[in-house]
């Protein structure tokens, strides 16, 4: 059966089309190829990262608590040597050069340094004649500091010393003055014996760094002897550019971790700075292989099992791509005939017990079912292709699940169909009267619209006549609104003669007001006088004869006094009653001129109101002119109606000669009752 199945599935394959069964080995193979390397792969990753990461930290810390040890050693010895600067024996004149370098020499024994000096302000060591003063750590402490000076070969023994120097203070008072610098030589190997004493691993290594790149102290002091720099030497020196780019983070002060190449080996170092120094740090590396034997077991051993399961799943793949691959092979064969109209042929038989027998007898339902439905369905639509609608089908049963769905639409058709036929012969009865009326109807719309041309013709004519009238009336009220300006203006400007005329009149009443003020300062001046006469008169009676011609001039004086006064009053009363008659001239001239002002509004009023009829009677005329075109659109629709009823009554006997035809036609078909 296998073979046969063989056959039957690559027969209907398309060239170039891969079967199922070997879809499904590719996919199984595939599947546990991208699980178990991946999975592999990822699990020797982490491994890795994570020894890497805790060697990371480890190695950090390592760094610095190494880091830490170098400073503390150093700030015990700055603590000596700062100690030994504020002692009294140093700076007291008392004490002479040797006494003093005794005592120096007595502290250095004490703590196990090498030895120990005194210098003076100007940089000469009293006591030996030694001149410091160019020695870096001499002016820093001059100034105040105390300096941990860079390693430097001693010129007494040749050796790598560490110089350590401080301040001395005038009477011991660091308040005081600055008199000189002592300064002492630690054991010069202790730098050396801190970083031999740091040990990570088998191969690991601990050196000192100093501020120039220059390794100053090493775990094998022969290289800190050496006095070299990996920065200056991997300029020609290709092998050591990885080491010299870890140096010069490391020159920067900074805490940090980097890998390079050291004899073919990776290399692993961290590093950090050395607080209280000038710019030392401190390093410790080791090679990787000293830290990954265990890690590379498990690799070993992660590789190995992968393989096995890989070559196990690869077997499993092309049993289970069999099993599935051939059943499903046959009945995609037996489905591809159902697809190209092949009925007939019987649906393989499959006994595995599992979804492809069931697979099997589904293709096998199928391929009997759909011989059932599409040959009862063939038959039905080949009756009512014939017009024989009054028919059933001959297997109902077979039409289970969506086939119901088309029984059912056949149904519907041929119901449909059925009743659209009995509708049409209906319709064409009806359709034939409706022509036949609506060609009478049409001809007397036709008739009527001929008569209504005719009234809208009179009515247009009508209208135009009331057009013209209208736009007369709108000329006329136009003039006579221009006449009503013009009054209106004339009305303006006597009203402004007569402001004018009060304008003078006030003016006029305020002069004779002067008038009246001046004759009453006459009326005083002839008082004065009338009153001078007199004492004139009694001044000539006392001088009696020769006063007597005098006497005659001041009677003649007050006569003119008096005929002054009574002149002045009547000039008064004149000018009183000249300013009554002004006032009463003003009262009369401001009625004047409210009652013009009347009329000016009043014709104002009047303008206004011929301006709005004007206005009016011109929309009047627009309006009549718009309905004179309603007219003429009406005509034009009444003549278009006339000749669309005629065109509508030649339709309808078109109409009434086709439905007969139509009905001839239905009777052809077979309807149900």
């Amino acid at each position: 059966m296998s073979t046969k199945a063989s056959q039957k599935g690559t027969k209907g394959q398309t060239p170039g089309m891969t079967t199922i069964r070997e879809r499904l080995q590719k996919a199984i193979s595939r599947l546990v190829v991208f699980s178990i390397i991946p999975l592999a792969t990822l699990t020797v990753i982490l491994n890795l990262s994570s020894t890497m990461r805790t060697l990371e930290d480890d190695m950090l810390v390592v760094a610095e608590i190494s880091a830490d040890r170098i400073k503390e050693e150093l700030r015990v010895t700055t603590t000596i040597v700062s100690e030994l600067g504020c002692s009294y024996q140093l700076s007291s004149p008392v004490f002479t050069q040797e006494q003093k370098q005794q005592y120096i020499n007595q502290r250095v024994e004490a703590y196990g340094m090498v030895r120990g000096k005194l210098i003076g302000a100007n940089g000469i060591c009293a006591y030996d004649g030694t001149d410091y003063s160019d020695r870096d750590y001499f002016k820093r402490s001059m100034q105040g500091e105390v300096v941990v000076s860079d390693p430097v070969i001693a010129k007494t023994d040749g050796k790598l010393s560490v110089i350590i120097s401080a301040p001395v203070y005038a009477d011991g008072d660091k308040n005081g003055d600055i008199v000189g610098v002592v300064f002492v030589v630690p054991d010069p190997e202790f730098l050396n014996d801190i970083a031999a004493a740091v040990s990570v691993s088998k191969n690991s290594e601990c050196y000192l760094l100093g501020e120039t790149g220059i390794t100053i102290a090493h775990c094998d002091s022969a290289i800190a002897q050496e006095q070299k720099s990996n920065i200056e030497l991997s300029q020609t020196d290709r092998s050591l550019r990885g080491i010299a780019k870890v140096e010069q983070k490391m020159m920067t002060g900074a805490i940090g971790y980097g890998t390079y190449m050291k004899g073919g080996t990776i290399t692993i170092q961290a590093y950090a700075p050395i607080e209280g120094t000038n710019g030392w740090s401190v390093a410790v590396n080791a090679p990787l292989t000293d830290f990954l034997g265990s890690s590379v077991v498990c690799i070993v051993i992660g590789v190995a099992i992968g393989a096995a399961a890989l070559c196990f799943s690869v077997r499993r793949a092309k049993k289970i791509g069999q099993a599935i691959g051939e059943p499903v092979a046959e009945c995609t064969e037996r489905i591809r005939q159902l697809a190209e109209g092949d009925l007939h042929t019987p649906a393989p038989v499959i006994r595995t017990q599992d979804e492809t027998q069931i697979l099997a007898e589904a293709t096998a339902a199928l391929s009997g079912n759909l011989q059932k439905v599409i040959g009862d369905a063939d038959y039905l639509l080949g009756e009512m292709s014939e017009g024989n609608f009054a028919l059933t089908s001959g297997c109902a049963e077979a039409y289970v699940g969506d086939f119901q769905g088309l029984l059912e639409s056949i149904r519907k058709l041929n119901h449909k169909l059925s009743e659209t036929l009995n509708e049409i012969k209906t319709a064409v009865g009806q359709v034939s009267l409706g022509a036949n009326q609506m060609a009478d109807a049409a001809q007397g719309l036709a008739e009527g619209a001929t008569d209504q041309a005719g009234s809208v013709e009179e009515l247009q004519a009508t209208i135009t006549n009331v057009t013209e009238i209208v736009e007369k009336n709108a000329k006329a009220l136009g003039g006579s609104y221009q006449k009503a300006m013009d009054y209106q203006q004339q009305a303006k400007d006597s009203g402004e003669e007569m402001k004018g005329l009060t304008d003078a009149m006030q003016r006029i009443n305020d002069t004779s007001k002067q008038i009246s003020d001046i004759i009453g300062e006459i009326e005083d001046i002839a008082s004065q006088t009338n009153l001078l006469s007199l004492n004139a008169a009694i001044e000539a009676a006392r001088a009696g004869e020769a006063g007597r011609g005098f006497a005659v001039v001041a009677d003649q004086i007050r006569k003119l006094a008096d005929d002054s006064a009574q002149s002045a009053v009547h000039t008064r009363e004149l000018i009183e009653t000249s300013l009554q008659e002004i006032e009463h001239g003003n009262q009369i001239t401001d009625k004047t001129a409210e009652a013009l002002q009347k009329v000016v509004e009043g014709i104002e009023d009047l303008a206004n109101e011929s301006k709005k009829a004007m206005e009016e009677s011109k929309a009047q005329a627009d309006a009549m002119m718009q309905i004179e075109q309603g007219i003429e659109q009406i005509s034009t629709v009444v003549q278009n109606n006339s000749a669309t009823a005629e065109e509508t009554s030649a339709t309808s006997e078109e109409l009434s000669a086709q439905a007969t035809n139509m009905n001839e036609l239905t009777a052809a078909f077979q309807l149900r009752d």
